[in-house]
C-alpha cells in the first residue's frame, strides 16, 4: 500500500531558531522552496510553527486538523514530534481501502489546498496524528540529491533510523499499524532485564518503534491500558560514521553523551542531550573497525 515514508512533523515555538538549530544538528539546509523542510535519504523532516497572531483552528477533522494537532502538541507538551505521513501512489484508492478497514480520513484544506494530503481520524489512530499523501504531490523533494557520500564524509545525518511511539496499549497499536495500516511487523520482543517490550514496524526504510513502559508489563507480558492515547516521543537519526558525527556536533557545541555500543549488534550510538526541539534524540550508525576515524574519538 505504501510507496515510502513521507515526513516526520516537529512542532516548534520559534521557527527561525528551530531552523538554525536543526540545520546544525543535521548538517543540512532546508529544501529549496520548502523553507521548513529538511530532506534526508529516506524521509523528510518538517518543522511546523503556528502563524503569529492567528486564532486556534478548529480541531474538527479536516478543518485545519494538521495545524490543530501541532497546536495541541505545543499547548499540552511543548515542542516535539506531533505526527508523520505515509505516501501512496493513488491517494483516493488508499483512502478507500483504509475506510474499508475502519480508518476514515478527510482532506485538510488548510494543510493541502491541492487535496494531496489526508488526515486520518485520530479517534481511529489512538490519538496519533497520521497523514497519508499522494507520492506525486510532493513539490520540491530532494531526497535523491541529499549527497549521501558527502554527508558520510562530513558526519552529517543521512536518514531517519526509527521513530519512537510510547504506548500503554500495545495490542491496540499492533491492530492499528499492522492490521489497519498494513505496515510490516518486523520484531516483537520483551526485554525482562530492561523491563520494556519493544515492537518494531518497518515502512519505507524507516522503523516505527513501539515502546511499552515497565508500568504496562505484567508478570506474563503487557497489560492493556486503552484509556490513554499513544504518544510520539523520540527520533533516532542515521549517520555513516558515528564518531565523525559526534565530533562535528561537539564542535557545534551540542551536549552529547559518549559514543557507546548500540543495542543492535554492530552499531554505535550516542545521545544528543537536552532533547533538541523537544525531541529525545539518538544518533546511530555502524561500528567501524578499530582505529577508523580515531582522530574523532570523544574525550
Amino acid at each position: 500500500m505504501w510507496r515510502r515514508f513521507g515526513e516526520v512533523y516537529i512542532a516548534v515555538d520559534d521557527l527561525a531558531s528551530a531552523l538554525s538549530h536543526f540545520a546544525a544538528l543535521s548538517g543540512h539546509e532546508p529544501v529549496l522552496g520548502h523553507e521548513a523542510r529538511f530532506a534526508l535519504s529516506n524521509a523528510n523532516v518538517d518543522l511546523c510553527a503556528p502563524t503569529s497572531g492567528s486564532p486556534l483552528p478548529a480541531a474538527e477533522l479536516g478543518i485545519g486538523a494538521h495545524a490543530a494537532a501541532m497546536r495541541e502538541r505545543l499547548e499540552k507538551h511543548g515542542p516535539g514530534v506531533f505526527g508523520f505521513s505515509l505516501e501512496c501512489d493513488d491517494l483516493e484508492r488508499c483512502a478507500l481501502e483504509l475506510s474499508r478497514r475502519g480508518i476514515d480520513s478527510l482532506v485538510d484544506p488548510i494543510a493541502s489546498p491541492g487535496a494531496g494530503l489526508r488526515v486520518l481520524d485520530p479517534t481511529r489512530t489512538a490519538g496519533l496524528h497520521i497523514c497519508i499523501r499522494d507520492s506525486s504531490d510532493r513539490g520540491s523533494d530532494a531526497r535523491a540529491e541529499t549527497g549521501a557520500a558527502s554527508a558520510a564524509a562530513e558526519g552529517r545525518v543521512v536518514g531517519i533510523d526509527h521513530i519512537v511511539i510510547r504506548t500503554r496499549a500495545p495490542e491496540r497499536a499492533i491492530r492499528l499499524l499492522r492490521d489497519g495500516l498494513g505496515i510490516r511487523l518486523a520484531l516483537d520482543r520483551t526485554f525482562p532485564a530492561r523491563r520494556v517490550r519493544l515492537i518494531f514496524f518497518r515502512v519505507g526504510g524507516v522503523t516505527l518503534e513501539l515502546a511499552v513502559p515497565a508500568a504496562s508489563l505484567g508478570a506474563e507480558g503487557s497489560a492493556e491500558d486503552t484509556s490513554r492515547p499513544d504518544f510520539l516521543w523520540g527520533v533516532a537519526y542515521q549517520v555513516a560514521e558515528p564518531r565523525r558525527a559526534h565530533a562535528r556536533l561537539r564542535e557545534s557545541r551540542f551536549d552529547l553523551s559518549p559514543v557507546r555500543a548500540g543495542n543492535k549488534s554492530g552499531t554505535e550510538v550516542f545521545t544528543v542531550r537536552g532533547e533538541p526541539l523537544g525531541v529525545p534524540t539518538l544518533v546511530i550508525g555502524p561500528q567501524l573497525p578499530s582505529g577508523a576515524c580515531a582522530s574523532d574519538e570523544p574525550s
